[in-house]
């Protein structure tokens, strides 16, 4: 649980509220690792005895408000439990017998302080490491994608370990920013076979590293036509300091021999396999009795054990829709389409949340890229009709229906909802996107 103190004195004073100000919280916005809060306050001598406090929450900044309840005991604290992570302003209204200590929150009342709850380590996802030459100089060009909304500014910390050793080392001096791809130029002393991993934190101060790789540079100093026939276990020579300086432009990038030795991974830091199956068991259970919130969390564990199971990404995303974060699921499905860019379902899932978001040229575009690979898909096609009715396009919805109704059998479920659809269109019963809704 967690104390909110704020500093703030409301306005005159049929009760007064307030809030005890201490040093940490000399920041606008205080960060806690929980959505569990319990918010001390304080009401003067004068204002007793109350008749009611109530709590209203903001998640917008104070541009809306909502009823967050009221303290059944009149004392404090008031305990509230977020519903997800995220960032939450609170208001407190306060009732004695001369009335209210000021009027309900309205669009563009400030919050009287507010919280960001982050309870939920993030997930990340490092992709295999790809090695190039430029401008002479070695360059291992490192891929991630993160998973979590409540990421800090700079909260990539890219690090390499030398075959043999314990330590990590920093390939940069400070994090960097999550922009999911970061060119690392590794000391001249970095040769050979190196591990390489991603770690990433949050708001909330988790951190996630993503799995080691292991990485064999074999670089050659040779002129680009013998370049192919560079031999399996060379080492790269090193350039001389004027070479390096000689060009100030960056040459075309040469591929170099990288070797994702996965068998070189000592037996002792491979994920077991009965938690990962018991993680999916009780995930699935989870899930089965609606708490979508612990099957995610259960799936979060299963992926960081290993990173490349696909389909627990894409269990992932039903759930978190399921539980309306729509950006956390589509971050999901990314990192399906970054290992699988065809894969059927994340396409389409993709494709159902931009469509929920009001993208419907975004989501259009998707169900484009998965009829291209799977033109007989009849859901895809129903999708497709949908969305044109949302921009607007009725000939094109009438058409997708169609095609939908010849891919599927008569009794599927899509060719009947299909029909529907087409049965709607043709009383004009879809004329605008608000009519769907």
């Amino acid at each position: 649980m967690y104390r909110a103190h704020g500093s703030t004195f409301l306005p005159p004073a049929l009760i007064l509220i307030e809030f005890i100000s201490v040093p940490v919280f000399s920041e606008p916005v205080v960060t806690i690792r929980s959505r569990a809060l319990d918010i001390d306050y304080v009401v003067n001598g004068e204002s007793q005895p109350l008749e009611s406090v109530q709590l209203w929450v903001s998640t917008n900044d104070g541009m809306s408000w909502d009823e967050a309840g009221f303290d059944p005991d009149l004392r404090s604290p008031f305990r509230f439990q977020a519903p997800a992570d995220g960032k939450y302003g609170f208001f407190f209204l306060l009732k004695n017998r001369h009335g209210n200590s000021s009027s309900p929150p309205s669009s563009g009342t400030e919050p009287q302080v507010s919280v960001v709850a982050d309870e939920t380590p993030p997930v990340i996802q490092l992709h295999p490491i790809r090695a190039v030459e430029a401008s002479g100089r070695r360059i291992l060009q490192v891929h991630w994608t993160a998973v979590d909304t409540m990421l800090t500014a700079r909260p990539i910390e890219i690090q390499y370990q030398r075959s043999g050793e314990v330590a990590w080392i920093a390939a940069t001096p400070e994090p960097i920013s999550h922009t999911g791809r970061f060119d690392w130029r590794p000391p001249a002393d970095v040769e050979g076979s190196i591990y390489v991993q991603v770690c990433v934190s949050d708001m909330g101060g988790h951190r996630t590293c993503s799995e080691r790789q292991n990485t064999e540079l074999v670089c050659i100093d040779r002129p680009p036509s013998s370049f192919n026939q560079t031999q399996p276990g060379a080492i790269e020579k090193r350039r001389s300091s004027s070479d390096a300086e000689t060009s100030s432009q960056p040459s075309a990038a040469r591929v170099i021999t990288v070797r994702d030795n996965a068998e070189a991974i000592p037996t002792a830091s491979r994920p077991s396999s009965n938690r990962v199956e018991r993680l999916l068991s009780l995930a699935a259970a989870d899930r089965n009795r609606g708490d979508y919130s612990q099957a995610v969390s259960r799936l979060r564990e299963v992926v960081q054990l290993e990173p490349g199971r696909t389909a627990v990404f894409l269990e992932m995303a039903s759930l978190l829709v399921k539980l309306g974060d729509a950006e956390r699921a589509l971050q999901a499905y990314d990192i399906v389409l970054k290992m699988e860019p065809t894969d059927r379902d994340a396409l389409l899932g993709t494709a159902m949340v931009l469509n929920g978001r009001s993208d419907y040229v975004g989501a259009a575009d998707r169900l484009r890229t998965l009829l291209h690979h799977f033109p007989e898909d009849a859901e895809a096609w129903l999708a497709l009709g949908d969305v044109s009715v949302y921009q607007g396009d009725n000939l094109k919805a009438r058409d997708n229906y169609l095609r939908a109704t010849r891919m599927a059998a008569e009794s599927d479920r899509v060719t009947v909802d299909a029909k529907k659809r087409l049965e709607m269109l043709s009383d004009s019963a879809l004329s605008s996107p608000a009519s769907r809704r």
